[in-house]
């Protein structure tokens, strides 16, 4: 048995005045086994006592933070559970269990989260203080324990998650104040690791290593995510309606740490892998249709920067960056099916790599976005090697006009800025920035995501008319704002209700039910039916008792068909 750790950093954010396993990145048994690990949910070691019928269950420290009350710090991390409950492609569910007092991170059957309040040593519950671990600089931690020998080898046993509240002032806030970290977003991203999933290149996917304070858009999954969690714990129809992706990328020799990612015919990113020692990736829980093909090295190969090599976890420790980016490779996912595609990248070290972004002239090093309409926003990168002089950015996909290009320095790089316009039907979803100079391209990848016009970065919650009933039956919450022009309402698990006399049917953030305006109904029998409904444009719409129909949902107006 072995502890892993995986957690989250901040953001470093700077003004113009600055100083100085193959499938997706799964986390590993080791540093030298690419097996990923993951909990089994069906046949489970017959110690845990934390999975009842497939179902994981967890426990909240009822203290929650020094620095919210009322009760709303529990309510976000809960929140964050039942988003990765609701996901209609995965068999993964949550169930919340009676909190605790618990706050040590044994290997005790207990999926405890808790926030560390006046020390960052995490006491490990035991006379050894050697096994404590000090969380000094994370926002939070997953403590994942794995069987790492024998037929069992990658399955978890047991998990924990701790927020660093010594160190970090955290925050429940529909408007999060600069300075104060969301609990949900970081929830979300620690939730993440304990399923199995490292850290992702992909910059707006949830298990990014990076979060800023004052910023509520990680409260949501990305595709990446989404793809994630479904080729480990598939479930519902995605066996017959996803397909895979798998190849060895090569330049004579396998590459170990490669990402590749795909993108669909809209210059949108769905997904990404790393490939490992063979150098074989893959990507599974992939929609079908046309996708291109990209690879390239992580950007740099540590640092406070982006995405680095030294982000991938223990077993890409010696992830190569001895290749060029190649890319557009054209595929076509079939569904139920799995497709071969090498790719084969020039060797030698990049001249370039992207460590920071920048939105009007704001540098960081996390994702950025641009909104359906807008026109005359400045979107940059900078580092090392980058050119200039002539045209060299761009951001994949179509629907956005490159207006002009400046150049600059900041903090010791390079800069490229670019002044755009986005068309109004841009499609929505992460986009890469490219840099393409002297014959050789690099890429922050999915840096810069596509919003909604008028999309709040992420929906307000009204915490104050949330109700939970707890454990077995209906967890039913309720986030109303009138007079919005937006819906929001989690997936949940649609086989439940498939076999009932039901109308049902699934709004994502940012979409809308097309035909027919369904009703829904929350099934109090069902400890999976995790249905929401969210407000009309002209007003609250009110919930009926579990059981019984609540109002149709209306079309909010300019939002697209879900999916």
């Amino acid at each position: 048995m072995r502890r892993a750790t995986a957690g989250i950093l901040p953001a470093l954010l700077l003004l113009l005045a600055i100083g100085a396993t193959h499938a997706y990145t799964r986390s590993t048994v080791s540093a030298t086994d690419s097996t990923g690990i993951a909990w089994d949910l069906e046949n489970h070691d017959t110690y845990l006592p934390g999975i009842n019928d497939g179902t994981l269950l967890y426990r909240l420290h009822a203290a929650g933070s020094a620095d919210v009350g009322n009760g709303e710090d529990l309510a976000a991390v809960a929140r964050a559970f039942r988003t990765w409950s609701g996901i209609s492609t995965s068999a993964l569910r949550f169930r919340r269990d009676q909190d605790t007092a618990n706050r040590t991170t044994l290997d005790d059957g207990e999926f405890t989260i808790f926030w560390n309040e006046t020390s960052t040593v995490v006491d490990q519950g035991t006379p050894d203080t050697d096994d404590d671990l000090n969380i000094a600089g994370a926002l939070a931690v997953a403590l994942i324990y794995r069987i790492i020998t024998g037929p069992e080898a990658g399955e978890i046993r047991d998990a924990n998650i701790v927020f660093n509240g010594a160190d970090f002032v955290w925050t429940a806030s529909a408007d999060p104040e600069t300075g104060r970290y969301d609990i949900e977003s970081v929830a979300l991203h620690e939730i993440g690791h304990t399923l199995g999933l490292a850290h992702s290149p992909v910059a707006v996917a949830s298990l990014f290593p990076r979060l800023g304070s004052g910023s509520r858009r990680a409260r949501k999954l990305s595709s990446d995510d989404i793809a994630g969690v479904t080729a480990i714990y598939p479930g519902g129809n995605s066996a017959a309606n996803r397909g895979a992706i798998t190849g060895v990328v090569s330049n004579g020799a396998p590459i170990l740490g490669a990402m590749v990612w795909a993108r669909d015919s809209a210059g949108v990113v769905l997904a990404h892998a790393t490939s490992d020692a063979d150098g074989v990736y893959l990507m599974a829980g992939l929609p079908p249709g046309p996708v291109t093909l990209h690879t390239q090295p992580a950007n740099a190969a540590s640092g406070f920067y982006l995405f680095s090599a030294a982000n991938m976890g223990p077993y890409y420790t010696a992830a190569q960056r001895d290749f060029s980016y190649a890319g557009g490779l054209a595929v076509e996912i079939l569904a139920g099916d799995t497709v071969m595609a090498d790719l084969s990248p020039a060797a030698g070290t990049p001249a370039m790599e992207i460590k920071l972004l920048s939105r009007s002239g704001s540098w960081s090093n996390i994702r950025t976005f641009l909104r359906r309409g807008e026109s005359g926003v400045r979107i940059g990168v900078a580092g090392p090697g980058l050119p200039l002089a002539g045209t060299p950015l761009s951001i994949s996909g179509s629907h956005i006009t490159v207006v002009s290009t400046a150049f600059d320095m900041v903090a010791g790089f390079p800069t490229v800025e670019i002044t755009v316009t986005v068309a109004a039907d841009a499609p929505l979803g992460a986009r890469d920035l490219v840099i393409t100079a002297s014959g050789e391209t690099t890429v922050a990848l999915g840096t810069v995501e596509i919003l909604h016009a008028a999309e709040p970065l992420q929906p307000p919650v009204t915490t104050g008319l949330e109700t939970e009933v707890v454990g077995p039956g209906l967890d039913l919450v309720w986030e109303p704002s009138a007079g919005t022009s937006w819906y929001r309402l989690f997936r949940g698990d649609l086989a439940t209700l498939a076999g009932g006399n039901y109308d049902h049917a699934v709004v994502a953030d940012g979409c809308y039910l097309s035909a027919p305006q369904a009703s829904l109904m929350d099934d109090i029998n069902s400890p999976e039916a995790f249905y929401y409904l969210i407000t009309s444009g002209s007003g609250d719409e009110t919930v009926g008792p579990a059981g019984t129909a609540s109002n149709s949902i209306l079309r909010p107006a300019g939002f697209d068909p879900c999916p």
